[in-house]
């Protein structure tokens, strides 16, 4: 296959419901940075035999990452405080259900993550329409876990962007190696 080439991609396709708008948001940004960076370490990487090592500790520094982050953002969520009427429930105008594309066994471990950032939203949100919560006060925790977020998925491209850089210049030596070849063969 050409480097040019595009690859085909399995993926398990999973639905998920997210209720709030800045899941909905984050849903796509997540799937953006981590979904391509995920099969680049667990097959393209892989299949070189000399990034092969690296592209595995990439991958567990990455799942690692992910996975504290989202037993962090569970224990923010629990720690909020109960509501003071369990009978009340928030519904919101235009829930959606978005489709992520598993292109790798690991690139489900983000779905938990975005699934507990839908509830934190949630539960700020019925914080301020119960009375409990002033608006800004609700908004502070979603501010919080927003960045984050964001700054895991920094630390996750921290991670993969030093094996993406050998990788390219694996690329090139075995380009240069074949013009060579190519140039210095008589036929």
């Amino acid at each position: 296959m050409s480097s040019n080439q595009k690859r085909s991609q399995p993926a398990i396709v999973t639905e998920c419901l997210l209720q709030t708008n800045q899941a909905q948001r984050m849903s796509t940004w997540m799937d953006f940075r981590l979904k391509n960076m995920l099969f680049m370490l667990e097959v393209v990487y892989k299949e070189n035999e000399t990034l092969q090592n690296m592209a595995e500790s990439t991958v567990q520094k990455i799942i690692q990452l992910l996975e504290q982050l989202d037993a962090d953002l569970k224990n923010a969520i629990e720690e909020l405080p109960t509501l003071g009427d369990n009978s009340t429930s928030v519904e919101y105008s235009y829930p959606k259900t978005v489709e992520i594309s598993c292109t790798t066994p690991h690139a489900q471990i983000y779905i938990n993550l975005l699934k507990d950032f839908d509830l934190l939203v949630q539960q700020c949100d019925q914080l301020w329409l119960t009375g409990q919560w002033q608006r800004e006060e609700s908004r502070e925790p979603v501010r919080v876990w927003t960045r984050a977020i964001s700054k895991g998925l920094s630390d996750c491209a921290d991670h993969f962007l030093p094996l993406r850089r050998k990788y390219i210049q694996y690329q090139k030596s075995v380009h240069q190696t074949d013009e060579a070849s190519e140039s210095t063969d008589p036929s």
